[in-house]
C-alpha cells in the first residue's frame, strides 16, 4: 500500500504530552472574580446599558415634571414661639400650676398643644375659616395614577394648573348643618398645621400649609395668638380652681385643729397634769435615792447574815458566844477582852509574889471576876445588838424594796400618760401646721388671681411667603431621574441575569472545560463575508488579525510534535463566523506551511463565497464522483497562497457523501500532499455531518459566537462531540463587542493604541 492510500493514524494517537486528549475531559476552575473585579463589571454592565438607562431616566425626567406642573402650589408660612420656663415668681412658692417646665417631655407636649382641637377651634372661629373658600372645596385633590397619566395625555391639563382656576364654592346642603361643617374644617386645619421644637432652643416653630399664602400666615399667627392666650387661661382656671379648693380645705383643716386642742386640753384637765416633764424628773431622782438605801441595806444585811446565824445558834451560851470571833471586833466586846486579859496578867503576877490570903491578891481575884462578868454581859449584849441590826437591815431592804417598786410604778404611769399627751399633742401640732400651710397658699393663691405671668411670646412672626413650598419641582425631578436611573439600572442587571450566552473567558471554559485559545473582535458588517479574508491579507495589524494568529499560535503550542495536520472548524448553531474564521486561520497558517482550505459544509458551503471564486468552478462534489481531476478542483488563492477546495454544487445526502469511504480516501491523499488542512464543516446541532468529521480529523476547534449563542447550545454540541471522543484541541469566542463587553475593554483599549 502506497503512503497516500495508508490510513491516517494520527486520528487515534493520543501521546502524554497533548492537554486535551479524547478520553479525557480536563476540568477548569469556576471563575470566582474579587470584589474590585465585581465592582468593574458591575459598573461595566451599566455603561453597556447607558443608553437604555439615560432613555429612562428622560421619560421618568419628563413624567416628573409633568406630575409637578400637575400639582397645586402650596405655600408654608411658620411662626416662632419662644417657650420660656424659667417665670419670675412674685411670690417664693411652688407654682399652683407646674406642668414639668424646662424639660424635654415638657416642649414635646407644648407642639402637641398648639395642634389640639381646643386651640384650632378658636382659630377657626376667630378667621371664620368655615366660610373660606378654601376649605369648602377639597384642597388637594386626590387622584390615581391612572387618572393622572389620563391627564397627563392630555396637554391642556397640565399646561393649564388647578391653581390658575377660580375656586368653586359650595353651599351645604339640608343634611349637613353648620355645626358638621364647622368639625369638617376643624379636622382639616389641625392635619395642616404643624408643630416642632427648634433643637437646642426654647423655641418652637409653628407652620401652616395653603394654597393661599396670606390665609397661611394669618393661620398661623392665629395659631400662635391661641397658644399664649389658652397658657394664660389654663393658669387662670387652674389658680381658680386651686383657690376654690383651698377655701373649702382650710374649714376641714380649722375644725381638725379646734377639735385636736379641745381633747388635749380635756386629757390635760382629766390627769391634773402640770407639767409631766418636770414631776417625772422629782420622781425619777427619788427612784434614784431609794435604789442607793436599797442597795446599803442589802449590803448591811449580807454583812451581818453570817454573825447573825453564828449568834442564834449560840443563843445565850457565854462559852458559844465566845467561840465567835466577828463579836471581839466590836469595841465594847474588845475593850472587856482587853481588861480581862489585863486582870488574868496582873493577878498571875501577884501570885507569884504574895500568899493566897494576902489581901492585894484576893483584890485581884475579885477584879478578874468583876472582869469576866463584864466580858460576859459586853458579849450577851452584843449579840443582842447583832440581832437587832439585822432585824433592821432587813426591814429597811423590804421597805426600800416596796419604795423603789412604788417609784417604778409610779413613773411607769407618767410615762402613758404622757404617751398620750404626746400624741395628741402632735395631733395638735400637726393640725396647726396643715392649718397654717393651707392659710398661706390660699393667700398666696388668692393674691396670684390679679398676677398671671405669660411664659409663651412670638419672637418671629410669620411673613408672606413669596415661593411655594410644594410641589417642590426640583426636588420631584431629581426624584423622578433618580427612579429612573434605578430602574434602568435594575433592568440592565435584570437583563444579565436573563442572558444566556457566554461573554467571557472564564465563562467559556467553566462551562465546556476546553480551554478557549483566542477571543477576536467584532468585524463591522462592510467587512464581513467576502472582504474578510481580503481585509486579513492587506492589513495584519487589525486585533481581528491578530486574535486569529493568537489561534494559531494556540494550536502550534498544542501540537509539538506537529500531528494535528487535519483541523476541523465547527460551531454549535449557524451564524458564529466559522467559515470566515477557518479562512482567516487557514490563510495565518500559510505563512510557513502548504494549507489547504476544505469547505465540508455541503450543505451551506460558502468558502467560494468568500475568495470571489467563480461559482461555475468544479468542486469537491465533481471530485468524488470522479467528474474531475483532484487538480482541477484545487484552487490557489493568489493574494494569500493558500489552496482552497470548494463546493459548487450541493448534493441531496450530504452525511452520505462524508461518510463515504471516498471522501475519506480523499481526506487521506490531501493529508500527504498539504502541511495542514482546515476543514469547515455545518453546526454541531444542525446536522451530524460535523462529529463525523471529527471522527476523521486530527483535532477540533469549537467556535462559538459572544452574546448570541445560548449557553444550552454550546454544552449540548460539547457533549455530542465528546460522545464521538472528538479531540477538542480548543475553543474560540468569535465577535466579542469590545466596547460593550467589559471583560476584554482595556486589552481591547490598549490593543487600538498597538495597531492604531
Amino acid at each position: 500500500m502506497s503512503k497516500s492510500e495508508q490510513p491516517v493514524a494520527t486520528v487515534m494517537v493520543e501521546p502524554s504530552s497533548l492537554p486535551v486528549t479524547r478520553n479525557a475531559q480536563p476540568r477548569y476552575p469556576d471563575y470566582a472574580p474579587n470584589e474590585e473585579t465585581q465592582f468593574i463589571e458591575a459598573w461595566h454592565v451599566v455603561w453597556r446599558n447607558k443608553w437604555s438607562i439615560l432613555g429612562l431616566m428622560i421619560v421618568a425626567g419628563v413624567i416628573s415634571i409633568l406630575y409637578a406642573n400637575t400639582r397645586t402650589p402650596l405655600f408654608r408660612a411658620s411662626t416662632v414661639v419662644l417657650i420660656e420656663p424659667n417665670i419670675n415668681r412674685p411670690l417664693n412658692t411652688q407654682e399652683v400650676y407646674d406642668p414639668g417646665t424646662g424639660t424635654t417631655d415638657y416642649y414635646l407636649t407644648q407642639t402637641a398643644i398648639v395642634r389640639s382641637r381646643d386651640i384650632v377651634a378658636k382659630v377657626v372661629d376667630r378667621l371664620d375659616l368655615a366660610s373660606h373658600p378654601d376649605f369648602n372645596k377639597p384642597l388637594v385633590p386626590v387622584r390615581s395614577l391612572s387618572e393622572f397619566l389620563a391627564s397627563a395625555m392630555r396637554l391642556e391639563d397640565w399646561l393649564s394648573t388647578p391653581h390658575d382656576k377660580e375656586p368653586v364654592l359650595t353651599t351645604p346642603d339640608n343634611g349637613t348643618t353648620v355645626a358638621a361643617l364647622r368639625e369638617d374644617v376643624i379636622t382639616r386645619v389641625a392635619e395642616l398645621l404643624s408643630s416642632n421644637t427648634v433643637p437646642r432652643s426654647q423655641l418652637m416653630r409653628i407652620s401652616f400649609v395653603s394654597p393661599d399664602p396670606r390665609l397661611a400666615v394669618s393661620i398661623t399667627n392665629a395659631t400662635a395668638d391661641a397658644y399664649i392666650e389658652y397658657g394664660l387661661e389654663t393658669r387662670l382656671a387652674a389658680t381658680q380652681r386651686a383657690s376654690k379648693w383651698l377655701a373649702e380645705k382650710l374649714g376641714d383643716v380649722r375644725s381638725r385643729l379646734e377639735q385636736s386642742e379641745k381633747k388635749l386640753q380635756t386629757y390635760r384637765d382629766q390627769q391634773q397634769l402640770v407639767n409631766v416633764g418636770g414631776v417625772r424628773t422629782l420622781t425619777e431622782e427619788e427612784l434614784i435615792d431609794n435604789a442607793r438605801r436599797l442597795r446599803d441595806a442589802q449590803k448591811k444585811k449580807t454583812d451581818l447574815a453570817t454573825t447573825y446565824w453564828k449568834v442564834q445558834q449560840a443563843g445565850n451560851d457565854p462559852r458559844k458566844l465566845q467561840e465567835i470571833n466577828e463579836l471581839f471586833g466590836l469595841a465594847l466586846v474588845s475593850s472587856a477582852k482587853a481588861n480581862l486579859i489585863s486582870a488574868q496578867e496582873s493577878l498571875k503576877q501577884l501570885q507569884q509574889r504574895y500568899g493566897e490570903k494576902h489581901p492585894t491578891l484576893a483584890a485581884a481575884e475579885t477584879r478578874l471576876q468583876s472582869a469576866q462578868q463584864t466580858l460576859l454581859e459586853q458579849l450577851l449584849q452584843a449579840a443582842q445588838n447583832i440581832r437587832t441590826e439585822f432585824e433592821i437591815a432587813r426591814e429597811t431592804e423590804r421597805v426600800q424594796t416596796q419604795g423603789v417598786e412604788d417609784k417604778k410604778n409610779l413613773i411607769r404611769q407618767m410615762d402613758r400618760k404622757d404617751y398620750d399627751f404626746r400624741v395628741l399633742q402632735r395631733e395638735v401640732d400637726t393640725n396647726r401646721q396643715l392649718y397654717d400651710l393651707f392659710l398661706t397658699r390660699f393667700k398666696e393663691t388668692d393674691t396670684s388671681n390679679s398676677y398671671e405671668t405669660i411664659n409663651a411670646r412670638v419672637v418671629d412672626p410669620a411673613i408672606l411667603p413669596t415661593q411655594p413650598f410644594r410641589p417642590d419641582k426640583d426636588k420631584i425631578l431629581w426624584v423622578g431621574l433618580i427612579l429612573g436611573f434605578v430602574f434602568g439600572v435594575l433592568l440592565a442587571y435584570l437583563r444579565k441575569l436573563l442572558e444566556q450566552t457566554v461573554h467571557t473567558i472564564d465563562e467559556m471554559e467553566s462551562l465546556t472545560s476546553v480551554p478557549v485559545l483566542s477571543v477576536t473582535p467584532l468585524v463591522p458588517g462592510s467587512l464581513r463575508r467576502r472582504n474578510l479574508a481580503g481585509k486579513f491579507i492587506e492589513d495584519p495589524r487589525t486585533p481581528f488579525a491578530e486574535g486569529v494568529r493568537s489561534i494559531r499560535t494556540g494550536i502550534q503550542l498544542s501540537d509539538v510534535d506537529r500531528l494535528f495536520k487535519r483541523i476541523l472548524v465547527t460551531s454549535a448553531v449557524p451564524g458564529e463566523g466559522k467559515s470566515s474564521i477557518a479562512a482567516t486561520l487557514a490563510i495565518a497558517f500559510s505563512t510557513t506551511e502548504r494549507v489547504l482550505l476544505l469547505d465540508a459544509d455541503l450543505r451551506i458551503p460558502s468558502v467560494r463565497g468568500l475568495f470571489g471564486q467563480d461559482k461555475k468552478a468544479i468542486g469537491l462534489l465533481e471530485l468524488l464522483t470522479g467528474e474531475a481531476k483532484l487538480e482541477e478542483c484545487l484552487i490557489q488563492d493568489k493574494a494569500s497562497g493558500i489552496y482552497t477546495l470548494s463546493v459548487s454544487k450541493v448534493p441531496p445526502n450530504p452525511t452520505e457523501v462524508i461518510s463515504s469511504a471516498t471522501f475519506n480516501k480523499l481526506l487521506q491523499t490531501l493529508t500527504t500532499q498539504f502541511d495542514r488542512i482546515i476543514v469547515d464543516s455545518p453546526p454541531v446541532l444542525v446536522a451530524s455531518d460535523a462529529m463525523i468529521l471529527s471522527r476523521i480529523t486530527d483535532a477540533t476547534l469549537f467556535l462559538t459566537r459572544a452574546d448570541v449563542t445560548d449557553r444550552r447550545a454550546i454544552v449540548s454540541a460539547i457533549k455530542q462531540l465528546r460522545q464521538v471522543q472528538a479531540r477538542l484541541i480548543g475553543a474560540v469566542i468569535n465577535a466579542v463587542d469590545m466596547n460593550r463587553n467589559s471583560y476584554y475593554r482595556h486589552s481591547h483599549h490598549y490593543a487600538q493604541k498597538y495597531y492604531g
